[in-house]
């Protein structure tokens, strides 16, 4: 039986990584009471068209599409503070579309589909500690089918709240191959394993983790 080790390509585009604003959009300014600036497309007195907004007390800047007075568009948002960066669609103020997300703290990054400022859908998650993940979303956690990968081991199958759980196959380190059911994150129910060193595959249940026969 042959298995092979999941691969996770880093295909981010880059008018993502890369993105300039090109400001193209009124030559409008608003100064607002507490010290914030904006500089664009403005109607009706309210930013609407392509701006840039830079809040005073943060630094924190967004430039990008507007439409009345909301973040909707496309646009980049730079946290000062924490070092996040969101560059993508926006809708009524909110992360919507696709996108791409940098969190300072962890130097995570994930680049797919957005819905109410949480990656939901489909994507790519590249960790800060060297694991990655491609698949499938719900809510900010991995859910529904994808591939995870942390060093020299790697699943790909489905998950349920950030755990696998359902059908998969496992790939540890050493070479060895657990192919079947899956738990709360152990495996759990039929499956069969596969031992690299001999080359051997056997069928069995398992019962949170660990092999019942």
């Amino acid at each position: 039986m042959s298995y092979t080790f999941p691969s996770i390509q880093d295909n981010i585009p880059s008018d993502y990584t890369n993105y300039n604003f090109n400001g193209q959009g009124g030559d409008e300014s608003l100064d607002y009471t507490n010290g914030d600036q904006y500089s664009g497309g403005v109607n009706d007195g309210k930013r609407h068209g392509a701006g840039t907004y830079q809040e005073r007390a943060t630094g924190n800047v967004y430039q990008g599409d507007w439409r009345h007075g909301e973040k909707h568009g496309f646009g980049r948002y730079d946290d000062r503070d924490s070092g996040d960066m969101y560059v993508g669609n926006w809708h009524g103020g909110k992360f919507e579309g696709n996108g791409y997300h940098v969190w300072g703290s962890t130097r995570d990054r994930y680049y797919g589909e957005f819905h109410d400022d949480k990656p939901h859908g489909y994507g790519q998650y590249f960790y800060g500690n060297g694991s990655s993940y491609e698949g499938e979303l719900k809510h900010g956690r991995r859910h529904g089918s994808g591939k995870f990968v942390n060093g020299n081991d790697a699943y790909e199958g489905e998950f349920k709240e950030n755990r696998m759980h359902g059908r998969g196959v496992y790939h540890y380190g050493n070479g060895d191959v657990y192919d079947g059911e899956f738990e709360d994150g152990r495996p759990h129910g039929d499956g069969r394993y596969y031992t690299a060193g001999t080359g051997e595959t056997s069928n069995g249940r398992w019962h949170n983790g660990r092999r019942e026969d």
